[in-house]
């Protein structure tokens, strides 16, 4: 069993990495992973997390933040001090910046397991406020 405060880590550091975001180019209907490709290391429990980015649409903003968002999940997942014994991965998809694929997207990324420990995104203000609500 771990320790009780893990908790409150985890939601601390993953609050902090929600401030980024993530990925590369996206296809229609597909639901993207960032290191599920690799096994985790032995010992290594893996936290999944769900993605929702306009990457493709009227406005693809999130294909700016690729960048950033694979440097955080690299610098976290690397470091031994962050989150030991553990490692972040996404699973994310293209919202087009449309409220009706956002929400679609969501159900489809929440309810194909694994489950995902929280959710990132989504760019635009109108398919965050239909996917958070």
């Amino acid at each position: 069993m771990r320790d009780a405060g893990l908790t409150q880590r985890l939601t601390l550091r993953l609050v902090v990495l929600s401030a980024c975001v993530m990925t590369s180019a996206a296809v229609d209907s597909e639901i993207f992973k960032f290191y599920d490709n690799v096994p985790p290391p032995d010992g290594v429990i893996d936290l999944f997390l769900g993605g929702f980015f306009p990457m493709s649409g009227t406005w693809a903003g999130g294909q700016t933040i690729i960048p950033v968002f694979e440097y955080a999940l690299d610098m976290i997942n690397n470091r031994k001090d962050i989150l030991p014994g553990y490692r972040l991965v996404l699973h994310w998809a293209d919202t087009q910046c449309k409220c009706g694929k956002a929400i679609n997207e969501m159900h489809r990324v929440v309810f194909n397991g694994p489950t995902k420990l929280m959710a990132v995104g989504a760019g635009c203000p109108t398919c965050t406020e239909a996917t958070a609500g």
